[in-house]
């Protein structure tokens, strides 16, 4: 059975089409600005010139790590793409080796142990 061919405009909501298509002419303006080749930026980004066209395009279907690559060879990743606050970032809770632990909230687990126990009262 053939793949459906679904257009991006129907894929992605309409910022995300935008934002893409703004930093692939960033990204492209800048390095043409740098007179830095495709293939020395496909070559330092670690990237395939294919990629790099759909880059410079703005396909949002381009993995966003490229996306990340390039800007950082091109030296604009912390203008277009800034590190968020540490109060922004939900706080991870670690057991003794560092792996995340779940949570529990003590009134939930309080109000579950005592329907359990009414149940087999």
């Amino acid at each position: 059975m053939p793949k459906k061919l679904i257009s991006t405009s129907d894929k992605y909501p309409t910022l995300v089409l935008e934002r893409c298509r703004l930093w692939g002419e960033v990204i492209k303006s800048q390095r043409l600005t740098q007179r830095i080749t495709g293939a020395e930026l496909c070559q330092r980004a670690q990237i395939s010139k294919n990629t790099l066209g759909r880059i410079e395009r703005g396909d949002p279907a381009a993995a966003i790590g490229a996306y990340l690559s390039v800007l950082n060879v091109l030296g604009m990743l912390s203008v277009l793409v800034p590190t968020p606050p540490a109060t922004a970032l939900p706080e991870l809770i670690t057991d003794a080796r560092g792996r995340a632990r779940r949570v529990r909230h003590p009134t939930l687990e309080r109000s579950i142990t005592m329907t359990i126990s009414k149940t087999f009262d």
